[in-house]
């Protein structure tokens, strides 16, 4: 583990039959997705202040990741865990792979990062043109995470990130407005009972 405290840590990991159980911290704030999701205005999203923050923090965490040669290559909001002290970690090292191919040692060791990995609208240009990544497209996703949390809405039409085309900001109509935080939870709630009671 790299010690930084914007790095969702491995507690303990162990086998059981054919699983292997990892064990990380609870963090029980929720994702940042979450966040933008409930806390951002119509038309607008988190304040300055708060996305200035949040982008700090993910920019040490990256620095500590590629401080160990490895490239995240899944920024996103909901790989953001929220603390109920106001900062984050970022988590889901799951595609996470080894910068230069490398040892950490400046010799390249295996094959370099290219291809499509990670998730779609977060993508840089090169991981879209399948060239060799660095720890420039973890930083792409990143801006692209702050955009998203400033504005709440993602800076890409959904349209052209899966063609992979030129993107653009996305027009207003698709722009929308959740339910407010109480209306989901009674939602969520009602749908739990209605699912405890058919068993």
């Amino acid at each position: 583990a790299s010690g930084s405290p914007f790095l969702v840590g491995l507690r303990y990991a162990f086998a059981s039959g054919d699983y292997l159980m990892l064990a990380l911290p609870l963090l029980a704030g929720g994702t940042l997705q979450v966040h933008i999701e409930e806390r951002a205005k119509p038309h607008g999203g988190l304040n300055v202040q708060e996305v200035q923050w949040i982008g700090a923090q993910l920019v040490l965490a990256l620095e500590a990741l590629h401080g160990m040669r490895i490239l995240h290559r899944d920024v996103k909001p909901s790989n953001v865990l929220m603390r109920h002290d106001g900062y984050v970690a970022l988590t889901d090292f799951g595609l996470c792979g080894e910068l230069d191919g490398g040892s950490g040692e400046g010799e390249p060791t295996g094959t370099p990062l290219t291809g499509k990995t990670g998730t779609r609208g977060y993508w840089a240009p090169e991981v879209v043109r399948k060239e060799v990544q660095a720890e420039a497209a973890d930083y792409w996703s990143l801006g692209v995470v702050l955009a998203y949390a400033a504005t709440g809405a993602h800076p890409f039409h959904k349209r052209w990130v899966e063609r992979g085309e030129a993107l653009e900001p996305p027009p207003p109509e698709c722009v929308y407005v959740l339910a407010p935080a109480e209306e989901q939870q009674e939602r969520l709630l009602g749908a739990i009972e209605e699912a405890l009671s058919s068993h």
